[in-house]
């Protein structure tokens, strides 16, 4: 039976793993946390009662209304979103009045 280092099980039931530096770790995950800067001041351009739409681009719908979402709780806002069709292109969102 041959083991692939990467997947395979120890002894111990875990994965293989190896701790990154924090050089590394920083490069790793700063395109998240430029990615949601971005959202966040999307976020901040909103006006209340105003709709918008926001073309879904490469990201699926799904994954847009979450990253929008997390970035709207972090401004302590929430946002309301229409309902859309399976080919839709672009999401409209609005701030929630609640």
């Amino acid at each position: 039976m041959t083991h692939n280092a990467a997947f395979s099980l120890v002894e111990s039931k875990t994965l293989v793993f190896r701790p990154l530096s924090e050089t590394a770790t920083k490069q790793a995950f700063a395109k998240k946390l430029l990615a949601s800067e971005v959202y966040i001041n999307t976020i901040r351009e909103f006006e209340g009662g105003v709709g918008y739409a926001i073309p879904i681009g490469r990201l699926t719908h799904r994954a847009l209304k979450v990253n929008m979402g997390r970035a709207a709780k972090v401004l302590g806002l929430k946002l309301q979103w229409a309902k859309m069709s399976k080919d839709a292109t672009e999401l409209i969102v609005r701030l929630s009045d609640d």
